[in-house]
This record gives C-alpha cells, structure tokens and sequence, in this order.
C-alpha cells in the first residue's frame, strides 16, 4: 500500500487512464529549425529510475547529443514534459518492485513501450536494468536499440545469492537471463567502466567513463576550512568514519560539510549520535547544480570507502568532480585509485575505515593552506587533460554515429 490506502495497482491504473500523449515542445524557435530537428536523427533515452537531471544520463549524455545536432527525447521521472538544454523531457510512470505490485509493474512497462515506440526514434538508450524486457519488446518490433550499463550487473547478480520467498529465489536468475539477452540482442552496449564492458560480448560496445563536464565548474573563491563530501551516504562509502574522524581533528575552525541521501535507513540519525558530529553541517539530497556549487566552495574532499572489490574496482565520479572544482582530496588507499589518481599530484591516502589517520591527515593538508590551492590546480588541470567529459563526449558521439550509419546501410 501507499499513503492514502491506495495500492501500487490503483495507482497505476489512474495513471495510465489519466496519461495522454501530450504534443511535443520544440527547444528551437522558428520554422526552419524545427524542420531542422525532424530531419535530424532522433536519440530516445529511457530511465525510470534515474533522477530526471541525473548526471550521466541529462547532464552529460542527452545534452551533448543535443549539442552535437542530434534530436534528443528522456523518457524519466518528471512531472510534466519540458524542454531543457535543448532536450525534450517528457514523463513516464516511476519504477514499481514487481515484488510489490506484479500488475502494476507489468502495466508500467506497457505504458512505456507504447510511449516510446509512438515516437518512431532512430535509436533508443536504456539505462535500467529493470526495463530490460520493455527494451526486448522494441527490438523485437524492429527498433534500434542500445544499453548503457552504469553498474557491474553480473558482479552485483552473483552478490545477490538467493533472497528470501519465491520471488528472492528467483531474481538473480531473472537478472542474469535478461542481462545476457539484452548483451545478445542489443544492437550496441555503453558501459561506464572497463571492468563493466568487460563482462559483455556484444560486438558493438564502447567505453563511455563518468568524467565531469570540466566547463560546469567555475572558479570561486574556497573556503579553505570547509570539507565536503557529495554522494550517496553509507557505511560502505565511509560516512561514520569522516564524522569519527571530526572528532579527533586538531583544527579549531574546519568543518565537514555532506550532501546526499541516505542509502540505508536511519543512517544520518546514527550518524548525529557520533563523537564529531557537531562540526558537520547536513544537506539533503539536491541537485548536481547545488552539488557543484557546494564544491567549488569547498577546500578539501574526501571519499574513505571501505576495502569492497565493487567500490575498488569503480571509476568514483566524485573524485574527478572534485578535482574539476579545483580542489584536493583524501581518499582510501587502494591500489586501484593510486594506479588511477596518483599522477595527478591532488590526491593523498590514508587507510580505509581509520578515522585517527584521516584526521591526521586532514590536518596536515588544512596547515598549508598554499599547499592546497597548489594541488587544486595540479587537479584540475589533470581532469582537463586526461579525464573530461568534453573529450569522452566525442567517443559517445561517435558510437552514435557509427551505429545509426551502419544500420542504414
């Protein structure tokens, strides 16, 4: 049930009674420009899950296909549709667990199939593993169709084991099987990192990494005391031990500032029951404008993730963020993020899940406050050249084009 006494079911069924096919916003004005944008070839991404502004797939995929002349529809999570950065955003029905309500899952994923296979598009590019089969159903009527894989879903598949009931029985197998159909049968697969695109055989697959879109972040004046950290919060990612590590900090004038959501319930409650956390300051979960702007505030960044070979073997978006925003950070000491950040001269490590040496640490950068305006520039100067989204935009433009031209021949 959900508030209001009315089930997944009834839901569903007043959304898809209520939903009609609203005509489309053109980003462009004038005649000749919307003539423009029929002739050109129309990309079609579809996330249920994802925020409606998620970094990847807005900020960073729909917007650069835009910019590089392509006609660019998100099928996601907004309220009604709109037009932003020259992208048509329109809405389709959020994610229900199948668990939760079976029919209204599989009523779901009829209304989007019909949503995007009524737009005709060139090609589609799904980012959920939950709209596999919705995915499936448009290749089988003949479209073109592509999977960007964000996570390790194979890994994350044989993590799952056996839940409990039937149905936790059952999902690792779902998943598995839909993920090798979707690697088959799709015309191409993105992946986020090359351990990710590792796990796929598809003929047609291209590495397309998270690095930040450098142009995003401007210069601004730090505040050199403040530290920041913007993601997902859980144990996992080291949240108790940057509020542990407060506690134990010399400094009398630093301060920990976290944005994000919590990934476990109750979490920021244990959290504020902590020695340190007086001198955190909490945000909610925002948006990527919000985070960057925390950022390029801010003087020093930390992302301490526990030892998991899931979060090792991860291109950790937040670190090339933050040096984007031009500033250094503390990060765990893996030997797969020194092989990745050592060279670019803004990052230091300090043990996983040990506050005291993370306080150390925070206060030897925090004394040299020239130091730190010294590897913020060594930072950004390393995104700029090695790892911006600017650069790895022109290999998914790319992939773009080669697939729409090979299937016209």
């Amino acid at each position: 049930m959900i508030s209001g006494g009315r089930s997944y079911g009834t839901r569903a069924r007043e959304w898809i009674s209520n939903w009609r096919i609203r005509p489309r916003t053109c980003c462009r004005a004038g005649k000749e420009s919307r003539r423009g944008a029929q002739e050109m070839p129309h990309i079609v991404h579809i996330s249920n899950i994802h925020r409606a502004d998620d970094a990847r797939i807005f900020a960073r995929q729909c917007v650069s296909a835009s910019s590089a002349g392509f006609q660019v529809t998100l099928l996601g999570r907004v309220e009604r549709p709109d037009c932003r950065a020259g992208v048509q955003r329109r809405p389709i029905p959020t994610h229900v667990p199948v668990s939760r309500s079976p029919i209204a899952y599989r009523r779901i994923h009829q209304t989007i199939l019909r949503e995007a296979d009524e737009l005709a598009a060139d090609l589609y590019q799904f980012h959920d593993v939950e709209l596999i089969d919705v995915a499936l159903a448009l290749i089988r009527r003949g479209r073109t169709v592509v999977f960007d894989a964000h996570e390790d879903h194979p890994r994350q598949v044989r993590a799952m084991g056996s839940g409990k009931g039937i149905l936790g029985q059952i999902k690792p197998l779902w998943v598995h099987r839909r993920i090798r159909a979707m690697d088959h049968q799709a015309a191409g697969i993105i992946a986020a990192t090359q351990t990710i695109l590792n796990t796929y055989d598809n003929p047609s697959r291209v590495l397309v990494r998270n690095f930040p879109r450098v142009s995003l972040f401007q210069s601004r004046e730090k505040r050199r005391h403040q530290i920041v950290y913007v993601g997902g919060l859980s144990r996992a990612r080291g949240a108790d031990v940057m509020v542990q590590a407060m506690a134990y900090l010399q400094h009398p004038d630093a301060t920990l500032h976290i944005m994000g959501a919590e990934l476990e319930p109750g979490l920021v409650g244990e959290l504020k029951a902590l020695p340190g956390a007086a001198r955190v300051k909490w945000y909610p979960h925002s948006t990527y404008q919000e985070a960057i702007t925390l950022l390029e505030s801010s003087g020093l960044g930390l992302f301490v993730a526990a030892p998991m070979r899931h979060l090792r073997d991860s291109l950790p978006v937040k670190i090339y963020e933050y040096m984007a925003a031009s500033m250094p950070m503390i990060v765990s000491d893996f030997p797969e993020w020194r092989e990745q950040f050592a060279a670019s001269g803004a990052v230091e490590f300090v043990p996983p899940q040990d506050p005291i040496a993370l306080a150390k640490r925070m206060d030897q950068l925090l004394l040299d406050p020239d130091g730190l305006e010294v590897r913020g520039r060594l930072g950004r100067k390393w995104v700029e050249q090695h790892c911006s989204w600017e650069r790895e935009s022109e290999r998914l433009i790319g992939f773009y084009r080669q697939l729409l031209e090979s299937r016209r021949k």
